[in-house]
């Protein structure tokens, strides 16, 4: 399980970061209030989560892969 993420941006507020309200507000839902919370995760486990839906997951995922933390979804 993915536990360490020394990037600042991994644990900062979600709704400090530029995520849709949608995506912030399941991920609050879940008890997910920093990208690192929901990135202990794999997106399949995300995916089973009721509002997660692939549109979200891409945005997470998209976002991830901007802000150079891509390596933090779903590695091998």
């Amino acid at each position: 399980m993915k536990k360490d993420f020394p990037e600042e941006l991994m644990h900062l507020p979600l709704e400090t970061l530029k995520l849709s309200p949608k995506l912030k507000a399941v991920a609050e839902m879940h008890g997910f209030f920093s990208l690192a919370d929901i990135a202990r995760l794999d997106t399949q486990e995300l995916e089973k989560r009721m509002g997660f839906s692939l549109h979200l997951i891409y945005e997470y995922v998209n976002f991830m892969e901007e802000n150079g933390l891509g390596k933090y979804v779903d590695p091998a």
